[in-house]
């Protein structure tokens, strides 16, 4: 079967098929292939190393893979998350059987941390600087990035609750809050409050605009509604309909639904690729900001 596959990496570096190779940067490259391709990706980045692909069929950390309805594969190696050749020391912290270190490899770091010498959790991040870490029943590290806070808040087994850059970071004595921009077109924001007396912990939404925004077009109407859903928004998601639809009926129709996409290689019909537990694709008619009628492709 033919497959179409679009393909873009953060950081340049070459595709080698055979005795060809073929440049990937940030502007997409464009093959038409028989089924699967087994490739290695060289970063030009000597610090990075080189990876094996199974394109489209891989989807990762290292590589994300957006498949759509009429054998269209949109590809993007995520070079932050490859193997380093070279770290360098930024930081080491110790808490009774705590240790917490965070290396550099030039424009990325990575933060490890380890009971009683054993590694627990490695997270890949942007480069870090400015880092303090301390601990009670979360571990939380506070760092900036690009002149940006970015905190990383761990529970006591190990599960990262935020690792991320925030729009604002507060603390006193009692608490810890951050807000995070979750980057829909909705303009949600998270807010996190972590009270480290009683170890506890919230989280719930709010607007980073102070109202949601509006699509700008009938084609990000489904967008929208799906990162509503995503967020947990289920009451806007509702908004976005003509007839009046039941919340439950939505989650339970779409379900966990963890990122969505407009399919631009289709011109006739408004579809999307929603992924969550699996892989979904829709039809949506729209007209005047609401959606009329859903079908699953």
């Amino acid at each position: 079967m033919k497959k179409y596959l679009h393909i873009s990496s953060d950081t340049p570096g070459y595709l080698h098929f055979d005795d060809d190779k073929i440049f990937v940067g940030n502007k997409k490259v464009h093959l038409l292939v028989d089924g699967n391709i087994l490739t290695e990706f060289k970063p030009s980045n000597t610090n990075l190393q080189p990876i094996t692909l199974n394109i489209p069929q891989q989807n990762n950390s290292v590589i994300c893979t957006i498949p759509y309805h009429n054998n269209h594969y949109d590809i993007n190696i995520n070079t932050m998350q490859l193997p380093k050749n070279q770290f360098t020391p930024n930081c080491h912290h110790t808490f009774g059987k705590i240790d917490i270190e965070v290396l550099d490899s030039g424009a990325t770091s990575v933060v490890n941390v380890y009971l009683q010498h054993s590694l627990q959790v490695s997270i890949n991040t942007p480069v870090l600087e400015n880092v303090n870490a301390y601990t009670n029943s979360f571990i939380i590290i506070e760092a900036t990035t690009h002149g940006k806070p970015y905190a990383i808040v761990i529970d006591e087994n190990f599960q990262v609750i935020v690792n991320s850059t925030c729009v604002e970071y507060e603390k006193d004595d009692k608490k810890i809050k951050l807000l995070i921009d979750l980057h829909d077109c909705i303009g949600h924001g998270k807010v996190y409050e972590f009270d480290v007396i009683n170890n506890t912990y919230s989280q719930y939404l709010v607007y980073l605009y102070d109202t949601p925004l509006s699509p700008t077009s009938d084609l990000l109407v489904p967008l929208a509604m799906l990162q509503c859903v995503q967020a947990g928004n289920t009451k806007l998601a509702t908004s976005y309909f003509a007839d009046n639809v039941d919340v439950d009926k939505i989650r339970g129709y779409f379900g966990n639904v963890q990122s969505a996409h407009y399919n631009v290689y289709i011109k006739d019909v408004i579809n999307y690729t929603v992924i969550g537990d699996t892989i979904k694709y829709y039809n949506f008619v729209v007209n005047n900001g609401k959606i009329l009628d859903i079908e699953q492709c």
